[in-house]
């Protein structure tokens, strides 16, 4: 399929070079490789190889492929998640924390010296006329 490489015997495949008694004492015999696909790139691959000849049924070559697909969607779908993660918690301009997650972590450290009987300091800075640089420089 697309984006696959099927290797039945790798001493024997002229793609990897003049055959040499290197190659043929390897462990390694057969083995197929798959493109793991995002939207807009190849993110890696997934390997299956074996330590004898390998010969693949369009079954197995479907199911593998169905398998590398499937990690695409994965790892895609995480991206997605960690993107709106950060969003919900930066601020889209600067993409520093957000007042969100400055009280998470407020309450975290308040919650900490609680139990350590610590103290917790916060500085705050006020920005005079930051609503007309946002609005001049803003996205």
């Amino acid at each position: 399929g697309g984006g696959s490489l099927i290797v039945p015997e790798f001493a024997a495949d002229d793609r990897f070079g003049p055959a040499s008694p290197e190659r043929s004492e390897t462990s390694l015999r057969g083995g197929a490789c798959f493109a793991i696909r995002l939207p807009d790139r190849v993110w890696g691959f997934a390997l299956v190889h074996s330590n004898r000849r390998t010969e693949f049924t369009a079954d197995d070559l479907s199911l593998l492929e169905s398998v590398a697909n499937m990690l695409g969607s994965t790892v895609a779908r995480a991206a997605a998640e960690e993107t709106i993660r950060h969003q919900a918690l930066h601020d889209a301009m600067t993409s520093l924390p957000n007042r969100t997650l400055l009280l998470d972590r407020l309450t975290q450290a308040l919650e900490r010296a609680s139990r350590t009987r610590t103290m917790v300091g916060v500085l705050s800075i006020d920005l005079d006329h930051l609503k007309e640089i946002n609005d001049a420089h803003g996205p």
